[in-house]
């Protein structure tokens, strides 16, 4: 508004400059003549009302401008210095950030889904290569007795083999842990759990049970939520997201890796515990009628020549 109005008096104050210098030749021509002529009089009576018109709409400007425009607050928002309001229009929003249970970087945050991967991998391997059957043994035995022995072989090769990666991701890798101890726990704990569900799956259902186990691979890189937040994918996989061990596993790995909020830790292993007994469970209760079952499944299938054993 301000400008729109200096603008209109500076127009009008243009037109009224333009007739005082009208006023100020004609005082020199007065002053040079010494005399006055009735033209020259009736010249400036006729240019006086002009002046007097634009005279008053200066001041009806002006009279406008002190009612709606504060004078003095213009004053001050001319006169102060802009440089805060520069700053606040450049960063409107200060955060103060406090970060809690802080990752040194992205490979230390994707540490706990790799290795999560890695021992469960590592557990389809030793089904793969190692037999569940208990097939030099010179004494007889039951087949829950056949299961339970055959595991403890297993059980001690995935501790192993929990043991070297996590210590690979501290000492090889370099992943900055918090506590490296509860870390490499962790993840022996995992890899035995991890062998006892895929354990379980291949002596109950022999080549049948590999194949669960890498479809529970496929669902648990989905569906675990370890690489995006489970929030972002599919409904499915939200769904599924608490029936999986995954999603504990990484869980407590974190709490390992950036520290330990142990309400989080206590229920993760509690849930994976609940897991490693359900399997157990299941195999010691199926092992008997799974075997009968499967020998003559075996049989069948090894006749077909669909498969090399």
């Amino acid at each position: 508004k301000v400008s729109v109005f200096t603008g209109d008096i500076s127009g009008l104050l243009g037109n009224v400059k333009n007739e005082l210098n009208y006023l100020r030749e004609f005082g020199v021509r007065l002053g040079e003549k010494s005399e006055l002529l009735v033209e020259d009089i009736n010249e400036v009576k006729a240019h006086v009302p002009q002046i007097e018109e634009d005279i008053d709409k200066v001041v009806d400007k002006i009279n406008f401008i002190n009612e709606n425009v504060d004078i003095k607050e213009l004053i001050n928002e001319l006169t102060m210095d802009n440089s805060e309001k520069s700053n606040f229009l450049a960063a409107p929003v200060i955060l103060n950030t406090h970060k809690l249970y802080p990752m040194a970087n992205y490979g230390a945050s994707m540490t706990p889904f790799y290795t999560t991967l890695c021992l469960w991998v590592g557990a389809l391997l030793l089904c793969a290569l190692l037999t569940t059957k208990a097939k030099n043994a010179d004494f007889e035995y039951t087949p829950v007795e056949e299961y339970l022995g055959k595991y403890l072989l297993f059980a001690t090769l995935a501790a192993l083999q929990g043991f070297i990666a996590s210590v690979g991701d501290i000492v090889v890798l370099g992943v900055e842990v918090k506590q490296p101890v509860l870390f490499i726990g962790l993840a022996v704990c995992y890899s035995i759990i991890f062998t006892a569900i895929v354990y379980t799956l291949v002596s109950l259902f022999g080549n049948v049970g590999k194949a669960i186990g890498v479809v529970l691979l496929v669902l648990q890189l989905a569906g675990s939520g370890g690489t995006f937040p489970i929030q972002v994918t599919p409904d499915f996989f939200q769904k599924i997201h608490e029936l999986l061990p995954f999603t504990y596993g990484i869980s407590a790995m974190r709490e390992a890796i950036a520290g330990v909020y142990y309400e989080t830790l206590a229920k993760d292993l509690v849930v994976l515990g609940l897991f490693f007994i359900f399997f157990i469970f299941i195999g010691v209760l199926l092992k008997k009628k799974a075997n009968a079952f499967l020998h003559r499944f075996s049989k069948k299938l090894g006749e077909s020549g669909v498969i090399e054993h």
